[in-house]
């Protein structure tokens, strides 16, 4: 069920709603990362890696307890030029119809709408030429972080099954993610994130429907304009969730520290949703350590 970021009354959920993590374990997860050219100098010279991994059980960990079918369109109108666009690039079409079944799981499930009080974001999803054409070059660029590259074999990528949280540490360490000694906290933003002194580069993420789930580093001006969250979800008008994470150091043992930064969702908190990212994140993930936070911006503590 789709809940406005804004909306105001008695919540759908709360965190006593969250559910228990299923008795079976989680079949192994399968993930790939996409290495992007276009950023080798923000990178250090090397190709910028790009994550997804495919999650299990997103029904579960976030189903709405108010389901509402009725919200899905039962007919998507289709753009006259969408047969071009498809004829052009077939992949096209297919991350259109992964979208529509987004919409469809969107429905059973607590979900993001993305935050309408920022201008350039209420511009970008607008049913204008500008939003458009935004949305068209950020779908793009999409496509190009994540894509298979001409005829499918020219993009380098790797391609993994993951079954632990060792192995999902160990793929965030390999690709620069690993912790270090950082600097303490000084800007009103770190502070309020509470970095320990241990600690590794900050990932964006966002958690699609269909348990799709985009991560990339974010620890500098350039990076971080790659890996905005609009990017990851190819401008979906809603999320599963979305927000911030890195590796800490907590008396000797790695935790993955979560978080709901996220300008252009601002995800709600208030329905038990950092709990289940917990729940999600350490049941596909066995013995994986998960700190998730809520994230109150510069201002407005």
């Amino acid at each position: 069920m789709t809940d406005s970021n804004t909306a105001s009354g008695t919540p759908t959920g709360t965190p006593t709603d969250v559910p228990r993590p299923p008795n079976d374990p989680s079949p192994p997860v399968r993930t790939k990362t996409y290495f992007n050219h276009l950023l080798t100098v923000a990178n250090k010279l090397a190709p910028y890696p790009v994550h997804k991994c495919h999650l299990h059980n997103v029904q579960h960990f976030f189903a709405s307890p108010h389901p509402d079918p009725e919200s899905t369109p039962k007919h998507v109108r289709e753009n006259p030029f969408d047969r071009i666009v498809y004829c052009i690039n077939p992949s096209a079409k297919k991350a259109q119809e992964r979208a529509r079944l987004r919409t469809v799981l969107g429905a059973s499930l607590l979900t993001q709408k993305y935050n309408d009080k920022p201008a350039n974001i209420r511009m970008l999803f607008s049913k204008t030429p500008q939003g458009a054409a935004a949305r068209a070059t950020t779908r793009a660029i999409h496509r190009k972080m994540y894509g298979k590259g001409f005829f499918g074999f020219l993009k380098k990528k790797e391609k993994t099954w993951i079954e632990s949280g060792d192995q999902f540490v160990s793929l965030i360490e390999k690709f620069g993610g690993g912790i270090m000694d950082r600097e303490p906290n000084t800007t009103d933003k770190e502070k309020n994130k509470n970095y320990a002194p241990r600690s590794g580069p900050e990932y964006t993420y966002t958690l699609l429907q269909d348990g799709t789930l985009h991560f990339s580093r974010a620890e500098s001006p350039l990076l971080d304009v790659a890996s905005k969250h609009c990017i990851h979800s190819s401008v979906a008008e809603e999320v599963v969730y979305s927000g911030t994470f890195r590796l800490e150091d907590h008396d000797g043992e790695k935790v993955l520290v979560m978080d709901n930064d996220s300008g252009t969702y601002a995800p709600r908190t208030d329905r038990g949703e950092l709990q289940r990212l917990e729940g999600l994140l350490q049941w596909n993930f066995k013995g994986l350590k998960v700190e998730a936070r809520k994230f109150v911006p510069p201002g407005l503590e």
